[in-house]
């Protein structure tokens, strides 16, 4: 069983990707979908903070 290790990483866990697992309701079914999904969500949210910064005008 994997929910200490799922509660545990949970709780790791960037601030905003945890919101995003909330927002987009996305229902955990094993420590590795966790993992991926977080990580995928991570990667997201890191492209579109570049492409925020790119697009700022001066």
């Amino acid at each position: 069983d994997d929910s200490a290790l799922i509660t545990m990483f949970r709780r790791s866990l960037k601030e905003n990707v945890k919101d995003e697992l909330i927002r987009a309701g996305i229902k955990i079914k094993s420590l590795n979908n966790l993992i991926r999904t977080s990580i995928e969500i991570d990667n997201n949210l890191y492209k579109y903070a570049i492409e925020r910064r790119h697009n700022v005008a001066p």
